[in-house]
């Protein structure tokens, strides 16, 4: 080989490693992650990351507020703070210590069967109403799961990863 091209073949291979190496460390995987996982599946949810605005930009978000199925949610995704409007409830908890407090049209529920009961529905609620949201970012940060899989024989692409370890979920 003569030595330009040899140099430049070079200098391909270092741009190109620099590049992955850059890549790699826009959505690093979380401990525990299979990184047997399908690379396919893996690029795609990295090109999904960042359709989304990126990793960083994610990590860097505090707080969320949404509206589904009329209810209000405000979320503060560092401390678990939590604050659900349903209705004429009101909870304020932290998702993290199940701790919290409860009002019943504009009166705190004192009593602590039925403040434990609502805190117990107000988890539910969060668990359910967040999942649109935190399902599509927490997959593709690559949590602690066995692996993501690329499904090629449909009219999309699918990532494929366990849901509870056990069933699957599916990002389209």
């Amino acid at each position: 080989m003569k030595p330009r091209l040899q140099i430049a073949s070079w200098f391909v291979v270092a741009m190109l490693g620099l590049c992955a190496a850059a890549v790699a460390g826009k959505n690093p995987p979380a401990s525990g992650f299979d990184m047997k996982s399908d690379p396919k599946a893996m690029e795609l949810a990295d090109r999904s990351m960042d359709a989304m605005g990126g990793r960083e930009a994610w990590d860097r978000v505090r707080t969320i507020g949404w509206t589904i199925f009329k209810r209000n949610h405000v979320w503060d995704k560092m401390t678990g703070d939590y604050r659900l409007e349903a209705d004429t409830v009101v909870v304020i908890m932290n998702i993290q210590t199940k701790k919290g407090r409860v009002w019943s049209k504009g009166k705190e529920i004192t009593d602590t069967a039925t403040r434990d009961q609502w805190l117990s529905d107000g988890m539910s609620i969060w668990i359910n109403d967040s999942y649109g949201i935190n399902s599509q970012y927490e997959s593709l940060i690559q949590i602690d799961m066995p692996s993501l899989s690329h499904w090629s024989r449909v009219a999309a692409s699918v990532i494929s990863f366990p849901f509870d370890h056990t069933r699957p979920f599916f990002v389209w």
